[in-house]
């Protein structure tokens, strides 16, 4: 018993310290993570503590300046480190280039000693971005606005805009496109770990099989729409996960001096997997913007089925959506109208999950409704049958060919909103 006992205490004290030893490291890459300037050479140096799905936690970069493009932006590797005296060896990816940084009690600076015995110091900088408004706006070219934007057509994406250029101009600006480009969903983050999320998110360059998350932004031009305010064009490519793709042309409005006044997509494409794909392109005036997007749902798929059994692909449920925008003459951007052409499409319940879909497929509408009791339950579904429209009233009869019974769909003016009334009088409230 005593010989047994001995092994498995050592086992037990390895695992403890195994475990202690890794939540050591994970404090001190905690400690350590941010973004660090040099502020004689301009150099920078990104060391990001940031949980992407599918990519390691904890990665680090180096930009030789601020101007320097995403792609160049140089990878770092661990060597080894020493936590009591805070300290690590690095190697550049692809080189011998090796460094050693020190950090100072308070990590808000770090002493790098570099292959050449020379030293540098590098001091914690959340916006290491120094050069003017004037010059990032000088970078976007000055051509003619081809009408309308239509992003399918521009198949060059322009020269990349550095990554501390897109954060201090554009994403930093507007809560709202931050989020939307850049989902933060951690509410517990803290200003630093978000910015830390931003910066991950554009230095990514290798994409890998079990799930990423990247973002690129990019010039495009200047455009002329009033004396009181620069505009501008700029596009940005992502991946908001391994199953999607996007990418969008946005207008942005600003003072002479930087502030961004407005900022809207005016025309993108968006990929999702085999569920659904979408088109847009807009028209810009002095003071409006329309655009007509048409999303068309299960289209890969249909065409993957179709393939493999040899048929003629049948029609896919597709949407065509109308956003119109107003600019106001103090350069802001706000949204007037969003309305659809017509009735098919597909709707979501309150929480965002899909209930319905209504096609029309040789003049003759069809639903399929998807109910839901509770999470283990796989769900419901009606199909119901088309019966008669009343265009004035914006109401569709539809039949449930299993029971005879009517359910009506009652739209809103502008076919963005559904109430599907049941044959018990209870009913649905769905939304686009």
């Amino acid at each position: 018993m005593k010989t047994l006992f001995k092994p498995l205490l050592i086992v037990v004290i390895s695992f403890f310290s195994f475990q202690a030893f890794s939540q050591a490291n994970k404090q001190f890459y905690k400690a350590i993570s941010g973004t660090y300037l040099d502020e004689r050479s301009g150099e920078i140096v990104y060391l990001i503590l940031a949980d992407i799905g599918g990519v390691e936690p904890f990665k680090m970069y180096y930009q030789l300046n601020e101007q320097q493009a995403p792609k160049k932006a140089k990878m770092m590797k661990e060597l080894t480190k020493d936590i009591n005296r805070l300290w690590i060896k690095v190697k550049f990816h692809q080189s011998n280039y090796i460094c050693e940084f020190t950090f100072a009690p308070d990590f808000d600076t770090f002493t790098c000693k570099n292959p050449d015995g020379s030293t540098q110091v590098f001091k914690r900088n959340m916006l290491p971005a120094r050069k003017p408004f004037s010059y990032f706006l000088a970078h976007f070219p000055k051509a003619p606005l081809q009408q309308p934007v239509d992003i399918t057509k521009m198949t060059k994406k322009g020269k990349p805009i550095p990554i501390e250029w897109a954060i201090k101009f554009i994403i930093n600006q507007n809560e709202n496109l931050s989020n939307d480009l850049l989902p933060e969903n951690k509410s517990a983050f803290t200003q630093t770990q978000k910015m830390d999320y931003k910066r991950r998110m554009i230095l990514d360059k290798l994409l890998n099989g079990q799930g990423f998350r990247s973002i690129s932004f990019y010039y495009i031009g200047q455009v002329f729409l009033s004396n009181q305010f620069s505009s501008v064009l700029f596009r940005v490519s992502g991946h908001p996960h391994y199953e999607a793709a996007s990418d969008d042309i946005y207008l942005a409005n600003f003072t002479k001096s930087g502030e961004l006044l407005g900022v809207a997509s005016i025309s993108y494409v968006m990929f999702n997997y085999v569920y659904s794909s979408t088109e847009a392109k807009g028209t810009i005036s002095k003071n409006k913007i329309s655009i007509e997007a048409i999303t068309k749902y299960g289209k890969v798929a249909q065409a993957m089925i179709a393939t493999e059994k040899g048929e003629k692909m049948g029609e896919v449920l597709q949407e065509q959506e109308i956003i119109r925008y107003t600019i106001a003459p103090s350069g802001q951007i706000k949204r007037q109208q969003r309305f659809f052409k017509g009735f098919p499409g597909k709707f979501y319940d309150k929480i965002g999950f899909p209930t319905c879909w209504l096609t029309k497929i040789k003049g003759e509408f069809e639903a399929m409704i998807l109910t839901i009791e509770n999470e283990e339950d796989k769900g419901k579904e009606t199909k119901l049958k088309f019966v008669k429209l009343e265009p004035a009233q914006r109401l569709l009869h539809m039949n449930n060919p299993k029971d005879d019974q009517i359910w009506k769909f009652q739209f809103n003016e502008t076919k963005t909103s559904l109430k599907i009334i049941k044959p018990d009088g209870t009913f649905l409230m769905l939304k686009r």
